[in-house]
């Protein structure tokens, strides 16, 4: 059974056979059998704990005072260890391993697992895109599929592209831009790093410190890591472009109407982004909500709760224009060097993007039928056919397929327009 003292556990979450004390557990938290999470810990949702990880324990350091912190999309291995305290970027894949020194990864969307130097860790940038996207994108879909509650009053985002990742993903490739500028011995564009990514992946050793205490972290593929991240905050920033070209009147969705619109409308973002819950909040609006409880302008729950729906509400266009900000920040440019020939290379860019996505979400979920390991407990291709389905079957696949050709379908028909 389960033993939980002092936690607050959030809705959509499940929690098997474990020790949880002291805990502050987001939305979609999956916690499987014999975990222990003896110190405090705000794990921020979406998260899945393998089978018998240790997230914090008094037994592992001296005090038992120390915290863990997680923000979204927590994906410890089996049987892993931690000690307080530690922190992780958001969607942190973490490999099975002791790990004997607090941790502070703050690249986002990573695998981090151990090596056989205890003073070294190693850290993959990137690694969901292109090795696990099946899982990235699917659990998105299946949050919103396995959303049971009768009543949502809890507000909750489950895109991985959202505000606080993308800031997430612009801190990681500037302070991937500076260690690999340092272990080249020379400054680098970004333009530069992404022409010669493979052949800078091969050729340089890329440590980070900070991230492993009194130890380094040696980064794979760090080149092809700051490639991954520019083409997810592209496609977000294109997203938005899209979305608001769409909720347009039909007479300005031409491009040079819509660019006249986007220009007249854009207004500068929060770079700083709270998860409230699982709800998204820009720092700026959080910290007047937490001055209107001081000064018992909000003196009530249900007045709080009452601020967190209007912040809802203005959510959606609200990370339109940060999808906006973080593009023009990613290319260094202002919004009057926006035109239609850049915009339409970048929808043209983003199409892409979308697609190759959705090639290495069928890439990632193919091993599973074309490992020979897979087959070796049937007696035949049919049988096990019979029993895992097909591929071509799979709900999930066949959504993220259709979403992605509408997607593909609003660009095209923007395209055309002008």
């Amino acid at each position: 059974g389960a033993r939980v003292i002092n936690t607050f556990v959030s809705p959509n979450s499940t929690i098997a056979c474990c020790e949880v004390l002291s805990n502050l557990v987001y939305p979609f938290h999956e916690q499987h059998h014999n975990n222990s999470f003896l110190i405090a810990s705000l794990v921020m949702g979406q998260a899945n704990i393998a089978a018998g990880a240790t997230i914090g324990s008094n037994h592992n350091s001296r005090a038992a005072d120390g915290e863990i912190l997680a923000r979204r999309g927590f994906w410890p291995g089996l049987v892993t260890n931690f000690k307080h305290n530690s922190s992780f970027a958001s969607f942190t894949i973490i490999a099975k391993g002791n790990y004997y020194a607090e941790l502070n990864i703050t690249l986002p969307f990573c695998l981090v697992s151990p090596s056989n130097d205890m003073d070294v860790i190693r850290l993959f940038p990137g690694f969901w895109f292109k090795y696990n996207m099946y899982a990235l994108a699917r659990n998105a879909w299946k949050f919103k599929k396995r959303d049971k509650r009768k009543i949502k009053e809890q507000h909750i985002e489950t895109d991985y592209l959202a505000p606080d990742t993308i800031e997430e993903i612009l801190q990681g490739i500037r302070t991937l831009h500076r260690a690999i500028e340092e272990a080249a011995g020379r400054e680098m564009s970004v333009d530069e790093i992404e022409a010669k990514a493979e052949e800078l992946d091969k050729t340089l050793k890329v440590y980070l410190r900070g991230q492993l205490n009194k130890g380094k972290a040696l980064v794979l593929k760090p080149a092809q890591g700051i490639r991954l991240y520019r083409m997810l905050v592209k496609l977000y920033g294109a997203r938005s472009i899209v979305d608001i070209i769409k909720n347009l009147p039909p007479d300005k969705r031409n491009l040079s109407k819509a660019l006249q619109s986007i220009r007249a409308s854009f207004y500068e973002t929060d770079r700083s982004w709270e998860n409230v819950g699982g709800q998204l909040i820009a720092a700026s609006d959080l910290n007047k909500l937490l001055e209107k409880i001081k000064s018992k302008e909000l003196d009530s729950w249900q007045a709080v709760h009452s601020r967190y729906n209007e912040l809802w509400n203005a959510y959606a266009d609200l990370k339109k224009m940060h999808g906006l900000n973080a593009l023009l920040r990613l290319l260094d440019i202002k919004t009057e060097n926006l035109s239609e020939s850049f915009i339409k290379e970048l929808l043209r860019e983003s199409a892409a993007i979308a697609e190759q996505l959705s090639d290495w979400a069928f890439e990632s979920r193919r091993k599973d039928y074309s490992s020979e390991f897979r087959r070796i407990t049937f007696r035949s291709e049919k049988e096990m056919e019979a029993v895992t389905g097909r591929i071509e079957d799979n709900s999930f696949l066949n959504d993220y397929k259709v979403i992605t050709e509408n997607y593909l379908s609003d660009v095209d028909a923007i395209l055309r327009q002008s």
